[in-house]
């Protein structure tokens, strides 16, 4: 029919073609009767189809397709639509079944277009062989897959073929962090360390000035805890970039599991001294010397030289909770202050305001905890812990009826039985015999004991 070729490059072509189309009154079906008028009624039909999927209403979309292939079974453009609709209610072996039809009746580009549709269905249905097979076909037509395909022999496990597209496309686009990361979880999962040592030792002579190379090699090196040759590996690349960021991190991190803290420490400085490196790698830096230091305590000045000089740089709250936790079993006064300090830099930090007032009850540094719990609520509002910890400063500054107050509008906010619940009620009761009224206290005293033994049943 005359019509067809529109239809088919309207559509494959995903051009905008709603304004185009006026909808009809009312569309019959077409029986032997309305020969006459089988095109009008086919673009009808079919416009009317469109519509309805771009207001999402798929599967009238799909019954008016329908009654498009009872006009004409061999129209590409209603296999490709009813693909979309399908698409769109999750019916992706129908959308399949359709697609394959369209496929089977376009040629040139239309018919690209709709492989490529097709190649979606059947990833996203894990039909990864017949995906592959189709990858591989448009690849052939110049499409960009390769990185699909690669994935896919990935997911089936065959590394083999991953290896060879791999291969092939660096031969064509050159060496890349993808094919690369692709190569090394083929390394990883076949646990070849050995070959991939072998590999990036080879890439490493073809081409020394890569630093990409170099700290691949030392990531297989990780995997076997063969620290001495991290070290020279490392060594290899300072010699070619003495300047390079990374470098002093996994130098300080090697001499520490060497048990050479000196040079551990000296490479730890420049890392802190650093502002080009993250946050995160300073932290986890400052974990591994405080764990080597808890092992040996002979090395605790260098340790706390080392977290003054993360101050002095910089650094940024982590490292004042670092130094408090260093200090909380050794001076509380000092472990207090860099709670604080690093509370400045993370005023939204939950775990910050609990440990300060903890800290400062446990103290019996009452106004000051009742400061900070107060601080702590303009910040959670909502969270019931703050309320507890503001009534134990007032029960502590022997403030009992604000006490009571505060904890009864605490117990508000709570909706579920919880420890907390229990704490509640318990310091309730407490404050309540504080002010000789025995019969709320006794009252407290039993929903205590209650939420207790409901917690005990619940557990």
């Amino acid at each position: 029919m005359k019509y067809a070729f529109v239809f088919v490059s309207l559509l494959l072509v995903f051009s905008p073609i709603l304004s185009y189309a006026q909808e009809p009154d009312e569309v019959k079906e077409v029986n032997q009767d309305d020969l006459g008028n089988v095109e009008d009624k086919f673009q009808e039909l079919f416009f009317k189809a469109i519509k309805l999927r771009a207001i999402e209403n798929y599967n009238q979309a799909i019954e008016t397709l329908d009654k498009c292939l009872k006009i004409d079974k061999k129209e590409a453009a209603v296999y490709v639509e009813l693909g979309k609709n399908y698409i769109a209610i999750e019916s992706l072996d129908k959308a399949e079944k359709n697609f394959v039809k369209a496929i089977e009746l376009l040629d040139g580009e239309q018919k690209i277009q709709t492989q490529l549709l097709l190649f979606d269905v059947l990833k996203n249905q894990k039909k990864y062989n017949e995906a592959a097979q189709l990858a591989q076909n448009l690849i052939d037509k110049g499409e960009d897959k390769e990185i699909e395909l690669i994935e896919i022999y990935m997911l089936l496990e065959d590394f083999s073929k991953a290896l060879d597209e791999i291969e092939l496309l660096e031969k064509e686009k050159g060496y890349t962090n993808l094919t690369n990361n692709f190569r090394d979880a083929i390394f990883k999962t076949n646990n070849n360390y050995e070959k991939a040592i072998t590999y990036y030792k080879n890439r490493i002579d073809q081409n020394p000035l890569n630093e990409d190379n170099y700290f691949r090699l030392i990531n297989f090196y990780k995997l076997q805890d063969n620290s001495e040759a991290i070290l020279k590996t490392a060594k290899a690349l300072e010699q070619i970039n003495p300047l390079q960021d990374e470098l002093p991190f996994i130098l300080s991190i090697v001499h520490l599991q060497e048990n050479k803290p000196e040079k551990a420490f000296e490479y730890a400085k420049k890392v802190l001294k650093n502002n080009a490196l993250d946050e995160q790698v300073k932290t986890q830096l400052i974990q591994a010397f405080k764990k080597f230091v808890a092992a040996n305590p002979a090395y605790q000045t260098q340790f706390v030289a080392l977290l003054d000089l993360a101050i002095e740089e910089g650094e940024s709250a982590a490292s004042n909770q670092e130094r408090a936790e260093f200090y909380l079993q050794r001076d509380v006064q000092k472990a207090l202050e860099y709670y604080q300090q690093a509370l400045v830099d993370q005023p939204n930090s939950f775990e910050l305001h609990q440990k300060i007032i903890v800290l400062q009850l446990k103290e019996e540094m009452y106004q000051n905890a009742l400061t900070s719990a107060e601080n702590a609520l303009e910040v959670f509002p909502a969270q019931v812990v703050f309320y507890y910890f503001k009534g134990r400063a007032l029960y502590g500054l022997t403030q009992y009826d604000e006490a009571i107050s505060v904890l009864e509008e605490g117990l508000s906010y709570l909706f579920e039985t919880s420890q907390l619940e229990v704490d509640l009620l318990e310091l309730l009761a407490e404050t309540h015999f504080q002010l000789e009224n025995n019969t709320q206290a006794e009252t407290y005293q039993k929903k205590a004991l209650n939420a207790k033994q409901k917690l005990d049943k619940m557990e």
